[in-house]
């Protein structure tokens, strides 16, 4: 089994998936999404870097 963290346009959503299936668990907010990824500062960081970089993209091609 695997967590996923799924983007769909400006959304993210808490999947969880194994061979056969996929579930949703929980659209994520801010919030949910740093005491998700509490102590995980290194992927933490690294997702944080990409959703600024993303949104820098977006402001540019407004």
């Amino acid at each position: 089994m695997t967590l996923n963290i799924i983007k769909v346009l400006d959304d993210y959503y808490l999947v969880l998936s194994n061979n056969n299936s996929i579930a949703y668990l929980d659209k994520l907010d801010y919030e949910k999404l740093s005491e998700l990824l509490k102590g995980k500062k290194e992927f933490f960081n690294t997702f944080i870097g990409a959703l600024k970089r993303e949104n820098k993209i977006d402001e540019e091609n407004i």
